[in-house]
């Protein structure tokens, strides 16, 4: 099923980036509009063809439609990794145990919180 969250959140990006609705891009695909709105809505998983046809129809490759990127994440989610990737092995340890400490510092906060 992770699959299919995938491809909607990357379906969902798409149309909005090139402003296409639903019913145009199953017209460029050759596909019903049910099938785009079922992929839309993550309602199942794609049968190839259809995914084949959303991306020719997005101009994008599948491998994009289907690839778990940081166009998935949350803006701040996405700066973090541009910041983190160029980063040195020790630079990226230090901001590995910076993150690890001020998480489980946030679960300490939550679960004093759900005692009250």
């Amino acid at each position: 099923m992770k699959e299919v969250k995938i491809l909607q959140a990357n379906l969902t990006r798409l149309m909005a980036e090139k402003k296409m609705t639903q019913t145009q891009v199953a017209q460029r695909a050759g596909i019903s509009q049910g099938s785009v709105s079922n992929a839309v809505r993550a309602k199942r998983a794609q049968q190839l063809d259809v995914i084949i046809g959303i991306a020719k129809a997005l101009n994008v490759s599948v491998s994009e439609l289907l690839s778990a990127t940081p166009g998935d994440m949350p803006p701040d989610a996405a700066r973090l990794l541009e910041l983190y990737i160029p980063l040195p092995q020790e630079s990226r340890e230090r901001v590995m145990h910076s993150a690890e400490t001020e998480a489980r510092y946030q679960e300490i906060l939550s679960a004093g919180q759900e005692r009250h």
